[in-house]
């Protein structure tokens, strides 16, 4: 599992690498200022960024039924 903390410090290191994060939104066909709040924690990743990183939601369903 991937916790939105981790998915930060990939986007973090994706902008990194693109130099700002206008170059990795137009590279990666995001969103800038979703990007921008998500980096800021204000927001929770959108598809399209976990898309960017790599990352894909699914449900898990902890136990089993008795």
């Amino acid at each position: 599992m991937v916790s939105e903390a981790d998915v930060r410090a990939l986007l973090r290191a994706g902008v990194d690498e693109a130099g700002t994060q206008l170059a990795y939104a137009q590279r990666h066909g995001v969103n800038a200022n979703d990007l921008c709040q998500a980096l800021r924690g204000r927001k929770a990743p959108t598809r399209s960024l976990l898309r960017s990183v790599g990352v894909t939601r699914a449900l898990v369903i902890e136990g089993g039924v008795a």
